[in-house]
Order: C-alpha cells, then structure tokens, then sequence
C-alpha cells in the first residue's frame, strides 16, 4: 500500500503530511515534477502509480490536480480536510462555508484522495517522505502553451479608455436580475 503526498515543498504541504502519516508511510510526487506546471500530465502520472490513498496541500494547484486524479481515477475526493481517520469508510472533517461551518463526513472509496485546508493543522516535524520521480509524458497535449497572440482587427478600446456609468432602468429591464427588487419594495413605487 502507497500512500503519496503531492509535495509543493511549502509548509501547508507539511501540515498535509500530517494526515498522510496516519494512513502509512507516505512517499512524495513533486507538485513541480513538470515544468510549466501541467496538471493533467501529473494527474495522469500520478494515477499511474495507484496509490492506495494520496493527500496535497488545499490550495489551488493542490485542489487542481487532486481533482483531476479523482476524475482520472474515478474515485470521490475530500476537499479542504482539517482532519481524516483511517477506516472503512474514511471519516473526515471539512471546512465549509468560508469556514464558518465544519461538516464530517465519510469517504466511501476504496483509496481516500483528501486535501487539507492550509493552516489548519500542525505541520508535520518527522522526516521528509521519499521523493518519487514520475516520468514525463510523451503526448505533448498535457501542456498547455501558448502559441500566439491575435490582435483585433476592429482596434477595439482599452479598459483605460472604455466609459463606465450607470445605466437608468427601463420599465421593461426591471424583471432582470441586475434590476431585481422584492416585491414589497416594488408595490411602494
């Protein structure tokens, strides 16, 4: 059974380790294993090896390519832990709501993907975990680049120039969301 962390060498990817640790002892993937950044291709890489349960920082890149690893994988993901235990079903507690709210919950899957919400948990202060090192994938349609600019033709305005104000409300405009108001403020017209 390997358990992996998705390791952006930052602090909150210690506090990820943290969790890790309760479900074994976790080797590392690099979040940086491909430059530029391609979180398909480590997605892909990291469905490869079948880990039997894998944690990463909650933060974009983590949430990024933990989603796509579910998606890959097929399997549920927790997102945004402030904590896990180990079982049949995995249970975990979640940040929601801005924070404002923790839920727990249970991960029925047969390898927990979970991410841990930043600073919310105390960095783990063992040993750092093995580095694995993935291959690169050969299908080039993992990294997105850019492969030019188009002008437009028209000239266009920039957002310096572009006139902002406000404009009034027709009667008709009033049903619109932007223009929206309850009922009870309509009737006092």
């Amino acid at each position: 059974m390997t358990v992996l962390l998705i390791d952006d060498h930052t602090e909150v990817s210690r506090q990820a380790l943290t969790l890790a640790r309760k479900f074994g002892e976790p080797q590392a993937v690099a979040l940086d294993s491909f430059s530029p950044f391609a979180p398909d291709a480590l997605a892909a890489a990291i469905a490869l090896l079948n880990p039997s349960a894998l944690f990463a920082a909650g933060t974009e890149r983590g949430n990024e390519v933990m989603a796509r690893v579910a998606a890959r994988m097929g399997l549920p993901f927790a997102a945004n832990c402030v904590a896990a235990e180990p079982g049949d079903p995995v249970t975990v507690t979640r940040l929601r709501w801005g924070g404002s709210l923790l839920e727990e919950a249970r991960l029925h899957s047969p390898r927990p993907l979970i991410t841990v919400a930043p600073h919310t948990v105390s960095p783990d202060n063992g040993p750092p975990p093995a580095q694995i090192s993935v291959d690169s994938p050969d299908n080039g349609a993992f990294v997105v680049q850019v492969s030019g600019h188009v002008q437009p033709t028209n000239g266009g305005v920039s957002l310096a120039a572009a006139k902002s104000g406000r404009r009034k409300a027709s009667p008709s405009s009033r049903s619109s969301p932007a223009c929206w108001a309850p009922p009870s403020a309509a009737r006092g017209r």
